[in-house]
């Protein structure tokens, strides 16, 4: 193959390579707010976007093996509401909150926890800022929470620690 060819195609590779690094050194999704119940079966982990587009929830697993959660769910608040940790979401909306299958959640952009906390701090937070709980629920206790989304169509993840 020519030069003309080869430099426009290393020219998107490198692109390429440079983005995916970047989304991985500084991902979209940062957690906030995480509590459990005292068995530590039950979680519920506060995410929020700091990015310039949707966050699409794909799947989340608990633990090292990557076991299946007996139930995952996600809570829509608003900020000044705030977050119910519960496993009874016989209601749609729980304490203010609307309760949605993973799949069903986009997350949006503006949404870090960050920015959130901050404008608690000034006082300024409203009814239109919102936050964003996975809520995981398993048989044996939770250590890690592995949340995979995807952003602009790429799949990243996220595990939190939670010992």
């Amino acid at each position: 193959m020519s030069k003309k060819l080869w430099i426009p195609l290393l020219s998107v590779f490198v692109l390429i390579a440079g983005i995916y690094t970047f989304l991985k050194l500084y991902p979209p999704l940062e957690t906030g707010t995480i509590a459990s119940n005292l068995d530590q079966t039950l979680y519920l982990v506060g995410v929020g976007n700091r990015g310039l587009s949707t966050i699409q929830l794909v799947n989340v697993t608990v633990n090292v093996e990557e076991a299946v959660p007996t139930e995952t769910k996600v809570q829509t608040c608003d900020a000044l509401t705030g977050f119910t940790l519960t496993d009874d979401y016989r209601t749609e909306e729980l304490n203010g909150c609307g309760v949605r299958d993973l799949k069903d959640v986009v997350i949006k952009k503006g949404t870090s926890p960050a920015k959130t906390y901050a404008k608690q701090d000034q006082g300024t937070v409203t009814k239109q800022d919102l936050i964003y709980g996975v809520t995981v629920k398993n048989d044996l206790p939770i250590h890690t929470v592995n949340i995979k989304y995807k952003y602009f169509g790429i799949p990243l993840r996220l595990v939190v620690e939670l010992d």
